[in-house]
């Protein structure tokens, strides 16, 4: 009666082994998910390509606007003086640079939206990513957990 006994104390143990073993698969395979997931969703280098091509954007916006200035300037002089060809000619290139600028300020303003939605998305994936890793160091004191039981249970037999 005692041997029926211990061996139904062993099959029940063993019965719990095997559960805290599927446990413990099924938690490293739920982190080996977290973490692939996790790597597949950190910051591209897409959002500072596109800051970089805004600020030589910017850059170039800002040089035809000193030059805007500066045919405006001499577009004032030559208003002054008596009418000339060659104050036709500037007030047309001044003109073509104001065009210029405007559709290049479109341009960048444009471009800044875009930046800016992928910087807000950026931010966001980072802050998901924190979430996962929490919980992929939860899991994993969980895994620890469940390996420490299972061998405290194996200790026992």
């Amino acid at each position: 009666r005692a041997l029926s006994e211990s061996q139904g104390e062993c099959a029940a143990r063993d019965e719990q082994i095997q559960e805290l073993q599927q446990q413990l698969s099924l938690k490293g395979a739920e982190i080996c998910r977290l973490q692939a997931s996790s790597d597949a969703q950190r910051p591209s280098a897409e959002v500072k390509q596109l800051t970089e091509m805004l600020q030589l954007k910017t850059v170039v916006a800002e040089r035809y606007e000193q030059e805007v200035e500066r045919l405006s300037k001499e577009l004032q002089d030559l208003r002054e003086r008596p009418p000339d060809a060659g104050s036709r000619a500037l007030e047309e290139g001044v003109a073509k640079l104001r065009n210029e600028n405007l559709q290049l300020r479109s341009s960048l303003e444009t471009r800044a939206r875009i930046v800016q939605r992928l910087e807000d998305s950026q931010t966001k994936k980072v802050g998901d990513l924190e979430a996962k890793d929490s919980e992929i160091a939860r899991l994993q004191r969980s895994h620890r957990e469940l390996q420490a039981r299972l061998g405290a249970r194996d200790a026992e037999l």
